[in-house]
């Protein structure tokens, strides 16, 4: 008799803090979930490119910065893949941003593990 994989749900995280990043995949880890580190913003985006169907959440810094910033990746993943769920987090701005999506949650610097559970937990 051979048992099932269980389902993993993946977690993309992209945090150009190693330490953030770190804290952030264990979280999703705890949930059971699988967490998926990724830096910086153009590889990140690569990636959604051709595995967005393996994805089911982005936590995103807004600051990340390279081709592609944290803020222009999660309006993009918006766009291109409307049913993965997007958080972005930043150390710089406490308010919403302009051009950010109701859709799409905030969460500031320094954010609570409660925080990013509240995010990472499927419905």
């Amino acid at each position: 008799m051979t048992t099932a994989k269980p389902h993993r749900v993946t977690i993309m995280v992209v945090e150009d803090e190693a330490a953030l990043s770190s804290m952030a995949c264990e979280m999703v880890e705890e949930c059971k979930l699988e967490p998926f580190a990724c830096d910086p913003g153009d590889v990140a985006y690569g990636y959604l490119k051709t595995h967005a169907d393996q994805i089911a959440a982005l936590f995103v810094d807004i600051g990340v910065r390279d081709t592609i910033d944290g803020f222009a990746l999660a309006i993009t993943t918006n766009a291109d893949c409307p049913r993965i769920r997007i958080c972005v987090t930043s150390g710089q701005t406490k308010t919403r941003p302009a051009g950010l999506l109701a859709s799409v949650k905030l969460v500031p610097k320094p954010w609570r593990a409660l925080e990013v559970l509240d995010f990472v937990l499927p419905d």
